[in-house]
């Protein structure tokens, strides 16, 4: 296996590892098994290994769905996707996208709510279910022009896991909803008090 010199990434993941708040393992775990997906066992190596290295370890084998882990692991996992497996934007996005798919989460929403409105609506609930930081809303619903606003409140992590947070928005809604699409549209890492989400939909 390659060596990765990633004492440089000590600091920012000992910080991320402060932040308050926690989520469930279903959620950490599909993102885990979407890098396996992706890249294999060797890229799942490489990042279980890396997250050892910095103190913070973690196996996808061992993770249990419903205990809580620190949320700022998933935001270190997307860091290292970044940094040792040279995640593009994009990656980073489909990678969060893909776990999505994986989760058994996802697959209760779509059992569990017939329309697409009532999912949306719903976001508040489903984010707290699985995630104790941040405030989820549906800030504005327009059924006739066919959008929907989405603020996350108190939420401040990293750069990089906007782009993983609106990925997974996207894999969740499309359960219900084939053509919808979302773009960050203000970000509190930007200056902006919230992150704020456009989904839109055909």
């Amino acid at each position: 296996m390659i060596m990765f010199d990633i004492s440089y990434l000590q600091e920012e993941a000992d910080r991320l590892m402060k932040i308050p708040g926690v989520q469930k393992g279903a959620v950490l775990k599909s993102h885990l098994a979407a890098i396996k997906e992706r890249g294999g066992t060797e890229s799942l190596a490489k990042i279980e290994k890396a997250l050892s290295d910095l103190g913070y370890p973690l196996k996808l084998q061992e993770i249990k769905s419903m205990r809580e882990y620190p949320e700022g692991q998933t935001a270190l996992v997307s860091l290292l996707c970044q940094k040792l497996l040279g995640y593009t934007d994009e990656d980073i996005f489909n990678q969060a996208f893909a776990a999505s798919k994986l989760s058994f989460f996802g697959q209760l929403v779509m059992r569990t709510f017939l329309s697409f409105e009532q999912v949306i609506k719903n976001v508040s609930r489903y984010w707290r279910k699985h995630v104790s930081v941040g405030e989820l809303e549906c800030y504005e619903f327009n059924k006739k022009e066919k959008f929907a606003i989405l603020r996350l409140k108190k939420y401040v992590f990293h750069p990089v896991v906007c782009l993983s947070l609106a990925g997974y928005f996207l894999g969740m809604f499309r359960y219900v909803q084939p053509n919808v699409k979302i773009k960050e549209t203000r970000c509190a890492h930007k200056g902006a008090p919230f992150h704020e989400f456009k989904v839109t939909w055909q």
